[in-house]
C-alpha cells in the first residue's frame, strides 16, 4: 500500500496532463499511488494517461458528474494513507509531496495541510489569498514556515 493517493480529477485537459503527471513522477518523495478520474473527457486526456506505464498510475472513467464527484470517486478507490488533490491543468514542484506528508508525520493530530501556490507564466505568488481569508491562524500554524500551513479539521475518509 502506498503512503499517498493523487488525486487528479480529469475532463478535456489533455493539452494540459502530461505536465501534471510528469511533475507527480518527478516528486522527491516517491511513496504514492496516482489515480486519474475521467470525468466523461471528450477530448485525447485519457489517452495521453494511458500512454503512462508506471504501475502506480490507475485511470478510472465515469460519466461526468463535475471535479468534486471526480475527487469523491478518487477518495473511493484510494488505498492510501494520505490523499492529495491535484487538478490536470496543474503542477507540482519536486519536494512537494515530501514537505507535505513530513507536516502530516510531525504534527500529531494535524489532518489537512495547505500551503502557497504560484499561477501564471510569471508564477504568482498566491499565499495571500490565504492568508487574507484567516487560514494562518489555527491550532496547527507553522507562522514564519511558508513550506506548508497545517489546519486541524474534522475530516474523515
Amino acid at each position: 500500500m502506498s503512503e499517498v493517493s493523487v488525486i487528479i480529477p480529469l475532463y478535456n485537459k489533455g493539452k494540459y496532463i502530461a505536465r501534471a503527471l510528469d511533475s507527480i513522477f518527478a516528486q522527491t518523495y516517491q511513496d504514492f499511488e496516482v489515480i486519474v478520474v475521467d470525468d466523461g473527457s471528450t477530448d485525447n486526456g485519457p489517452d495521453i494517461v494511458k500512454q503512462y506505464a508506471d504501475p502506480r498510475l490507475r485511470i478510472i472513467r465515469q460519466q461526468n458528474a463535475g471535479p468534486g464527484a471526480a475527487r469523491n470517486r478518487g477518495i473511493a478507490e484510494s488505498l492510501a494513507f494520505y490523499v492529495a488533490f491535484l487538478d490536470a491543468d496543474d503542477e507540482w514542484l519536486p519536494g512537494f509531496l515530501s514537505r507535505y506528508t513530513m507536516r502530516l508525520e510531525t504534527n500529531p493530530g494535524c489532518d489537512l495541510v495547505i500551503g502557497p501556490y504560484f499561477e501564471g507564466p510569471d508564477r504568482e505568488d498566491r499565499s495571500p489569498i490565504w492568508k487574507g481569508l484567516g487560514l494562518r491562524e489555527g491550532p496547527w500554524d507553522l507562522e514564519g514556515d511558508d513550506s506548508g500551513l497545517c489546519l486541524h479539521t474534522h475530516l474523515t475518509k
